[in-house]
């Protein structure tokens, strides 16, 4: 399974331990001091800053600013926690400037790495004004299962305010076995549909404004290729992916084949262009991208 969407496998190294001895509790302020020396607490932060922009970004409803402001904070710790793992994979030299490019193709931390660097950087080179509408959803899936596997083992077991530890444990047991698997699909599938649509839907816009300002206006639009970059990015994340997960190549797959079954059935006489057009799309993604 993937790391990033696995919390057993994604979390830096640093200590892992239930601590449920039989023995007298240790002090929770005492376990927190063990824990801030780890890096593993500060993975654990960072997933939390995601959760709580993500959803304040979401909140924000009337104002533009504040939608940006939280847009940029969710890229900055979405960065921080995949380079604390990544930290540990430079550290233990599995890592390093020679092989990076080869690994671009293997980790899928070192992908997401580098497409939320990417992401955060167009952002603030613009302003805040090229944003991915909806390219935070799937680290913050991934970040609330991480949260709540750290807390129910880092955390939870020293808390002694709270009574019932046994059957909070157990309900995030049984949430994370339940759902784990089915968010991660869910977050794969999006992260597709979301290259679909800017592939269709921007894409031809982007260009025909960036031709627009270079013929009638005689002008180049940083903005404009800033945001073509994004996608020309994040399609090539895509490809990342479908090369380094099999279950991601494989939904990617299906999604293919039901778009082609749906276009095979709509391309009439009236909308003969359709199928060359997507399949001139695809030549392109896989020969340039």
């Amino acid at each position: 399974m993937a790391q990033q969407s696995n919390y057993r496998n994604s979390h830096p190294s640093g200590g892992h331990n239930t601590g449920r001895s039989q023995r007298q509790p240790v002090p929770f302020m005492t376990i927190m001091k063990s824990r801030i020396r780890q890096p593993q607490f500060y993975w654990f932060l960072g997933h939390v800053m995601t959760l709580y922009h993500f959803l304040k970004l979401h909140l924000s409803l009337f104002s533009v600013n504040n939608q940006r402001y939280h847009y940029n904070r969710s890229l900055l710790y979405i960065i921080i926690s995949f380079g604390i793992v990544l930290y540990q994979f430079i550290r233990s030299k599995q890592l390093n400037a020679s092989n990076f490019f080869v690994n671009l193709y293997k980790l899928d931390n070192l992908q997401y790495f580098t497409l939320y660097s990417t992401l955060y950087l167009l952002n603030n080179l613009s302003g805040q004004k090229i944003i991915l509408n909806g390219g935070i959803i799937s680290p913050t899936i991934f970040s609330l299962f991480h949260i709540l596997n750290y807390f129910k083992e880092n955390l939870l077991p020293y808390l002694t305010i709270i009574p019932q530890k046994s059957m909070i444990s157990s309900l995030i047991t049984m949430f994370i076995s339940n759902y784990n698997e089915k968010c991660l699909i869910l977050a794969q599938s999006w992260e597709i549909i979301l290259m679909f649509r800017y592939v269709v839907m921007s894409v031809p816009i982007i260009l025909l404004k960036i031709l627009t300002n270079l013929i009638v206006f005689q002008r180049f639009s940083g903005l404009l290729f800033g945001q073509l970059l994004m996608i020309l990015v994040y399609v090539k994340f895509i490809k990342w992916r479908c090369i380094a997960n099999k279950q991601f190549s494989s939904i990617f797959n299906e999604m293919v084949k039901r778009i082609e079954l749906l276009l095979n059935r709509y391309a009439n006489d009236q909308f003969v262009f359709i199928l060359p057009l997507w399949s001139r799309i695809k030549e392109m993604i896989v020969t340039y991208i």
